[in-house]
């Protein structure tokens, strides 16, 4: 009896992984997504789609919803980004267009890099090559 009940209780941990590790069920509507978010993500979906509002007022390029939330919040909940996304796609349709990633960090660094490698000069050998080679012959 011993041996079905862990076989059971395997069977109904991996039965729990595998719901939690599915892929979320897109067969509910929005209305119904957005329901069953707890309180506290519901305001806030609101809150960052009302910044969001704003944030999309100042863009000079055509921009996503999903880019612009993946820019301004890019270690936000995914499931989270995705209500807030679609929300805002159903209330203000914008164009779609692929995510665009920030890439502000990589740029700062490279032209740091840049600037910084613009001021070595290039090293100058203490002997000249010819007095090296002799050496060489020298040593051999």
């Amino acid at each position: 009896m011993s041996i079905m009940q862990k076989t059971e209780a395997t069977d109904d941990l991996l039965s729990q992984m595998k719901l939690m590790l599915a892929p979320a069920n897109t067969q509910q509507s929005l209305s119904q997504q957005v329901a069953t978010l707890p309180e506290m993500q519901q305001r806030q979906v609101l809150s960052f789609a009302q910044l969001l509002k704003t944030g999309m007022a100042m863009q000079t390029e055509p921009i996503s919803w999903a880019s612009l939330i993946e820019n301004f919040y890019p270690n936000l909940n995914h499931n989270l980004k995705s209500v807030i996304a679609q929300v805002l796609q159903a209330s203000d349709p914008q164009e779609l267009v692929g995510i665009q990633r920030s890439n502000f960090r990589e740029e700062a660094q490279a032209a740091f890099l840049d600037d910084y490698a613009a001021k070595l000069e290039p090293a100058k050998p203490s002997a000249p090559v010819r007095n090296i080679q002799m050496m060489k012959l020298i040593l051999l």
